[in-house]
């Protein structure tokens, strides 16, 4: 039988704008179980966004994984 979310995941595939969009629609859920790193890591940015502690700007980032 047919995976019906699987269908619906296509369909919408097909009438998104990008293929950017069209490989998220199609590529696997994480069922992946959290580790306690990952969850303490979301647990630090939900609190630095709630009180409105800056982000990173781009360039941060790009020095950060040695692209700048």
């Amino acid at each position: 039988m047919p995976d019906p979310s699987g269908e619906l995941r296509l369909l919408r595939s097909v009438t998104s704008r990008t293929s950017y969009h069209f490989s998220l629609d199609m590529a696997p859920e994480d069922d992946e179980p959290e580790t306690p790193e990952e969850r303490a890591a979301v647990e630090e940015a939900l609190r630095e966004i709630e009180e409105g502690e800056p982000g990173l700007t781009s360039e941060e980032v790009k020095r950060e994984l040695g692209l700048a």
